[in-house]
């Protein structure tokens, strides 16, 4: 625990993804269902019965992982926090993993020693959404337009201005909350071939082909697998092949 300028600051035991040597550390070492929230709870047991904090008072607060702490404790010890704050945190473990790179899918499967598709009860128990029906104090989430990890489900469109900056964005269409765009390419019509959607909801998994204006001009179902890239080969280039997250090639 470090005093700094009237302020109790503390680290939870395994917030230390920014340390030296600490990747290394964490590969491998699984995420279990007791969570890493419980060093943020006893933080604030230590202070509040040292009588440096009042429960009333304290604002728990984090960025990235320590975002998901902030989420983990805020919904999974409701009664001991006056407020939260966390920046581009981890909320769905599950719904991360689909739309990350295949790098970071790795990692996380390091993390919890399987994918979601493997070990759907581990990722959902590690999922802060699944305990946000409990949370009581008030929270601010932040999270980037631009997060690779996590974006937006949109098909966006931006025009290049003349000095190669881009301009203001439109939204050509909006996924929802169902999975969207992993892989795209253009075909020989200028049209946008897309690999989207999921087995999970929604209109499932898909190749949705796009005109520039955003309309769906036609929609062919993948067969298993949530789809991720695809790619045009063949002599005439007209053969589209696409993969799949649970290593299906068609």
């Amino acid at each position: 625990l470090e005093l700094d300028k009237g302020r109790a600051r503390g680290q939870p035991r395994h917030a230390i993804a920014r340390q030296p040597g600490t990747r290394q550390r964490r590969v491998g070492q699984k995420v279990t269902r007791r969570g890493h929230h419980h060093g943020s709870v006893q933080l604030q047991l230590v202070q509040v019965a040292s009588g440096i904090a009042r429960p009333s008072k304290i604002l728990l607060t984090g960025w990235s992982y320590g975002g998901y702490l902030t989420l983990q404790a805020l919904g999974r010890a409701p009664d001991l926090w006056a407020g939260g704050m966390a920046g581009i945190a981890i909320a769905d473990w599950g719904l991360m993993y689909e739309d990350q790179n295949e790098g970071l899918r790795r990692y996380q499967q390091a993390l919890f020693g399987g994918s979601p598709s493997d070990l759907p009860a581990e990722h959902r128990a590690a999922s802060p959404i699944s305990y946000s029906a409990n949370v009581q104090a008030p929270v601010l989430v932040i999270q980037g337009a631009n997060d690779t990890r996590c974006p937006p489900r949109q098909l966006r469109a931006y025009p290049v201005r003349e000095d190669g900056t881009l301009g203001p964005v439109t939204v050509l269409h909006d996924f929802g909350p169902w999975r969207g765009i992993d892989g795209m390419r253009w075909n020989a019509q200028g049209q946008i071939v897309a690999t989207c959607g999921s087995a999970k909801g929604g209109p499932g998994p898909r190749i949705a082909i796009f005109a520039t204006d955003g309309a769906v001009v036609e929609e062919h179902p993948v067969p298993a697998g949530d789809p991720t890239n695809c790619s045009f080969t063949g002599s005439d280039w007209r053969t589209l092949f696409v993969t799949t997250l649970d290593g299906h090639l068609y």
